[in-house]
């Protein structure tokens, strides 16, 4: 038996086999929404209870996410370091959601995350781009070090 997980319908037809496809949707509300606070105030209730005023923004945020687990995780962590409203509503805000082509799109939210990285980390994630699927981690590494992305640390003395 062969098992196959797809988000897009049409991948999910190229593979059909058989009539038995189950079709799941995204997580239901009270599910999502607890997802989606613990990726944004990890399991600190405190922290949730003290900044009551972004439910709102989070439910707008929630919106957008459409149940989607992935997207929770993702998105969710953007907020998390920066805890005003003023940080939390350029997600939602965000011009990306402008280009979500359906239900199961989630590829707005996976560049939203991109977009929020510092600088410094985008260019890290970039580079990655560059290289074939087989990579190694210390080829990347030597790679950063080369192009002064990262410092080498203090080598240890054997």
């Amino acid at each position: 038996m062969v098992l196959v997980t797809t988000r897009s319908p049409s991948v999910a037809q190229i593979v059909k086999r058989t009539d038995s496809t189950i079709e799941l949707d995204g997580l239901d509300h009270v599910a999502f929404r607890e997802l989606f606070q613990s990726c944004v105030f990890g399991g600190d209730n405190k922290s949730k209870e003290d900044h009551k005023e972004l439910d709102e923004i989070g439910e707008d945020i929630m919106k957008k996410l459409k149940g989607s687990p992935l997207a929770a995780k993702t998105v969710g962590r953007l907020p998390r370091n920066n805890l005003d409203r003023h940080h939390w509503k350029r997600v939602p805000d965000s011009k990306e959601w402008e280009l979500q082509t359906g239900d199961s799109d989630i590829m707005p939210a996976l560049r939203l995350s991109y977009d929020f990285l510092p600088f410094h980390l985008q260019r890290c994630f970039s580079y990655c781009a560059l290289f074939p699927e087989d990579f190694t981690s210390q080829q990347l590494i030597h790679w950063w070090i080369g192009l002064y992305i990262l410092q080498p640390g203090p080598q240890k003395s054997k």
